[in-house]
């Protein structure tokens, strides 16, 4: 047995993006079992879960739909009885959100649920506040020197250079973390995700807790996600 195994060509990065652009948002590559399954994995990223249709703007083995969420869901109205969505809405834009949570309620059943995880911008503020008048406050997930390059430079996904790691932490370095880091368009807390989920036709919206939830199998929240989360479930 070799101690460096090979590794499948479709596991590198370079080879999964050519192939993305080459299917992302043409219906001809969506996998044909889609229609067996009537819980949706919006934004699943890395997180492909059995039991769902899994879809990403980035293709991955055991994706099923490589698709550009604000480009509508390729899917029939009232199909689906549960919609999971983690850390994936807070990447585009307020109204495209819209959109896409107007979509999320097209696609589901009557009395079907969709499960809303975001990074919860209203926390931050608050500890940001506690910060300012001198209380000690211990910011989730920011893991600094680690992630203060993210802070610091708005977008994410960059390398922080040696010297960036000398530079004092501040609450507004992990205020701007949360808000503009790792490639984030918008900033949401309970009654703003809320408002939108109303604007678009969901009712008995409730925020609701890590891993607890109306529909057990839509229950597949990340552990390491859960310290900076907001989570939120509506009914169609």
């Amino acid at each position: 047995m070799s101690l460096f195994p090979l590794k499948s060509v479709f596991a590198y990065t370079k080879v999964q993006n050519a192939i993305g652009k080459l299917i992302r948002n043409r219906n001809f590559f969506i996998s044909t079992k889609v229609h067996d399954k009537q819980l949706l994995n919006v934004g699943c990223g890395s997180n492909i879960k059995t039991g769902f249709i899994n879809l990403d703007w980035h293709w991955r083995p055991g994706l099923d739909i490589c698709r550009d969420i604000t480009q509508g869901l390729p899917l029939k109205d009232e199909t689906i009885i549960g919609i999971f969505s983690e850390h994936c809405l807070e990447h585009i834009g307020y109204w495209q959100c819209a959109e896409v949570l107007r979509e999320f309620y097209r696609v589901l059943l009557p009395g079907g649920v969709a499960r809303i995880i975001l990074p919860d911008s209203g926390m931050y503020l608050n500890l940001y506040n506690k910060s300012e008048n001198g209380e000690a406050v211990d910011f989730p997930y920011i893991g600094y020197p680690e992630r203060i390059g993210d802070g610091l430079d708005g977008l994410g996904g960059k390398p922080v250079r040696k010297q960036d790691k000398n530079i004092n932490f501040t609450a507004m370095i992990a205020v701007n973390l949360i808000f503009r880091g790792f490639n984030h368009q918008y900033a949401y807390d309970y009654q703003t995700i809320k408002n939108l989920l109303i604007h678009v036709g969901f009712s008995d919206i409730k925020r609701v807790k890590y891993r607890l939830g109306r529909i057990p199998d839509l229950i597949v929240d990340s552990l390491e996600r859960q310290p900076q989360s907001l989570y939120i479930e509506a009914s169609k």
